[in-house]
């Protein structure tokens, strides 16, 4: 792809992102890729009052990944609703975000029809495969994150996370800013079925994939965005966005409940250990990715969840002031109630604190 939207925007040192691209595992301990690496990011410092993040986790290649990871920035920095008299209320930021991702998706769309257009002739004489149809099976999940004037707005299609994890006091909460577009999702499996499709997909929601957007209501680049109020300033916090694939990862070497509180605990840990915010998310990774290892060398099982993972992705930003430094105690929430990984900050933002401290999200 040519275009290059926001290639001149700087990135935000407060923030970066670790990896892992996906390794199928031998029984004698070597690792061999399964494919290229699908995901993409991005963490920009558009002013001293905008910052965007992102994470997108690509399935059937990275062309979807690619594309739209350089688009959706596009969208959102530069909507004409920011140069509007005053700054934007709140409602409008949303907006905004929930504008950019269906907005990326028809763009994406139009760049393969063109694509479809150019190659027409070549592969009629060729007789060969259409290339247009590689970038039509292509789709990604997308989790983006806007902090402006110290508010933080958050998107998301697919399966990748988004959590805010805040100190309070000596004790770390972890707040959900996401919601999971899975078929195990009960509110995406009844829109799926209402509408008569099936729901045998990766993910509901998404970009690209466009060879299963042919039907209306079926796969869809629909948002969740959050609607809460969160202000950012005064509190000591850090933001993550990771993909699915790393809590997959996590929950196979972890016997827990709380797959969101345990990422944010390690994240917590190498906040203090490392000297930097790139050895934070790497080391991050790292580990899990080293116990991941090793629990298939212990049962060296030939189950896919076991012998195998997918790209891990992790980004995170440390939005603590330089003053402060909050020592690691966290407390493990007690006296856990189940419920599923789809409920929505909407949804923990207005229980009551006694509710919120016995969550457990699986």
């Amino acid at each position: 792809m040519d275009e290059s939207w926001t290639d001149d925007i700087p990135v935000c040192d407060k923030s970066d992102v670790g990896y892992c691209a996906n390794q199928l595992y031998k029984a004698d301990g070597f690792k061999k890729p399964m494919h290229d690496y699908h995901g993409k990011f991005f963490h920009l410092k558009y002013d001293n009052n905008m910052y965007l993040y992102g994470v997108f986790d690509g399935f059937d290649g990275n062309l979807a990944a690619g594309f739209t990871c350089q688009r959706l920035p596009h969208e959102v920095l530069f909507d004409d609703r920011w140069k509007a008299p005053g700054p934007p209320k709140p409602d409008t930021v949303r907006e905004i975000l929930r504008d950019a991702f269906p907005n990326a998706d028809r763009e994406y769309s139009c760049h393969v029809s063109r694509i479809d257009k150019e190659c027409a002739p070549r592969v009629a004489a060729a007789g060969t495969q259409h290339s247009g149809e590689q970038w039509k099976r292509c789709g990604c999940s997308a989790a983006v994150a806007l902090i402006y004037q110290n508010s933080l707005y958050t998107a998301n299609v697919g399966s990748t996370r988004i959590l805010l994890c805040m100190w309070e006091g000596r004790k770390l909460r972890v707040l959900p800013l996401s919601v999971d577009h899975v078929p195990s999702n009960v509110e995406e499996t009844m829109r799926l079925r209402k509408a008569g499709h099936d729901t045998s997909g990766p993910v509901t929601r998404c970009l690209g994939a466009l060879n299963r957007k042919n039907e209306p209501n079926e796969i869809i680049a629909d948002p969740y965005v959050s609607n809460g109020d969160i202000t950012l300033e005064g509190n000591q916090c850090f933001l993550v966005i990771a993909s699915a694939a790393l809590f997959e990862a996590l929950g196979q070497v972890r016997d827990s409940q709380n797959l969101n509180f345990d990422l944010a605990d390690l994240i917590a840990q190498e906040l203090q250990n490392q000297e930097n915010i790139h050895a934070v998310a790497q080391a991050v990774v790292d580990s899990i990715l080293r116990q991941h290892h090793a629990r298939y060398m212990v049962s060296k099982s030939n189950q896919h969840s076991l012998n195998c993972h997918e790209d891990m992705t992790l980004l995170v930003c440390d939005l603590r002031t330089k003053s402060s430094a909050p020592a690691v105690a966290p407390l493990t929430p007690t006296e856990p109630v189940r419920i599923p990984a789809y409920v929505s900050f909407d949804e923990y933002y207005n229980m009551k604190q006694s509710e919120q401290d016995r969550l457990v999200y699986v």
